[in-house]
């Protein structure tokens, strides 16, 4: 039932902020399970964002990038814009874990300029986000080349950022044995 899901999100949500990561994980699976069996599509999405953060937070990338690029899949499709922009901005942080700055600072910019257009001032949630991943990159990216981003970001569409994404691939470096989150050129 629809009041079982929601008990199963809060279950892992708050597993998640306790940093029980093993009990979160387990709760947003039965949670995305529960929302599979009973056609609660709006959900899904959530679910998989949900599920991405977990295991973000377990350093289980490969699985993480997935998720995140299932959750942002289904919401852009249900046009779930505000969940949405909450999975690209913990994608952004994913980025900027592993040291894909650039990236990171334009999908910051593109969620922080379609909140803006939509008329809405970020929460507390979407600033921590992004300033988990703009922190690190304003350190590691020269300022003209973070204004040539953030420039970019305002104008890229959502729907551009969306595709984007999906392209994104786990891959590990031979020589350092390092695993980087590659992307094709900016749209």
């Amino acid at each position: 039932t629809r009041v079982a899901a929601s008990l199963l999100q809060l279950r892992g949500l708050f597993a998640l902020s306790s940093g029980q990561l093993d009990d979160a994980l387990e709760a947003f699976n039965d949670f995305l399970r529960q929302v599979i069996e009973t056609h609660e599509t709006q959900r899904e999405g959530v679910a998989h964002f949900h599920l991405g953060k977990a295991l973000d937070a377990m350093g289980r990338s490969d699985e993480a990038l997935a998720s995140f690029q299932q959750a942002i899949r289904l919401l852009a499709e249900r046009q779930l814009t505000l969940e949405l922009l909450n999975a690209l901005e913990a994608f952004a942080g994913m980025l900027a874990r592993h040291s894909a700055y650039e990236p990171s600072c334009l999908v910051c910019a593109v969620t922080a300029a379609t909140r803006e257009r939509m008329g809405y001032r970020p929460g507390d949630q979407a600033n921590a986000a992004r300033s988990a991943a703009l922190g690190p990159a304003e350190q590691a990216i020269d300022s003209q080349t973070l204004a040539r981003i953030t420039g970019t970001g305002r104008v890229t569409p959502l729907t551009a950022l969306v595709g984007w994404t999906a392209a994104a691939e786990m891959r590990r470096d031979a020589a350092s044995g390092t695993t980087q989150i590659w992307l094709p050129a900016s749209p």
